[in-house]
């Protein structure tokens, strides 16, 4: 991304669940928030230690998931653009829940796969694990 944008300041968007209080586990209902990965790759760095700032990064977002996009945007006030989003344009997804299959008795299930017919960014990278491999998918 960053000598696709020519830039050395980056910013990648990711959802978090925002269930860390284990009250919520069982409350039905949508707490997600994202979290605005920003980081730095400048070219003298060598990848190694590249990875571990993102590391340290991601990892020091991931303690402050409790402030909220929302708030993060009314404390930057960003120009705002209403085609786009206003702190990054790449999504990256890491999609690690479990998946349960439910069973009904007299009722088939199956399982919904949405087809994606138009990307919310620039670019998003979905990533799962299934069966010992990680999947990966792009929308742009």
């Amino acid at each position: 991304l960053s000598r696709i944008c020519n830039s050395e300041d980056i910013v990648i968007g990711t959802p978090v669940s925002g269930r860390e209080h284990p009250d919520l586990d069982g409350i039905v209902g949508m707490f997600v928030n994202t979290l605005a990965l920003r980081n730095f790759p400048r070219a003298d760095l060598k990848f190694i230690e590249f990875l571990d700032s993102v590391r340290d990064k991601t990892l020091q977002c991931f303690d402050h998931q409790n402030y909220q996009f929302e708030d993060l945007i009314e404390d930057l006030s960003p120009t705002r653009d209403l085609g786009r989003s206003p702190i990054f344009d790449v999504m990256l997804a890491f999609q690690n829940f479990s998946s349960e299959t439910l069973t009904i008795p007299d009722l088939k299930l199956e399982k919904y796969e949405p087809s994606v017919t138009k990307s919310k960014f620039d670019l998003t990278l979905l990533a799962n694990e299934s069966e010992g491999e990680l999947r990966l998918s792009f929308n742009y």
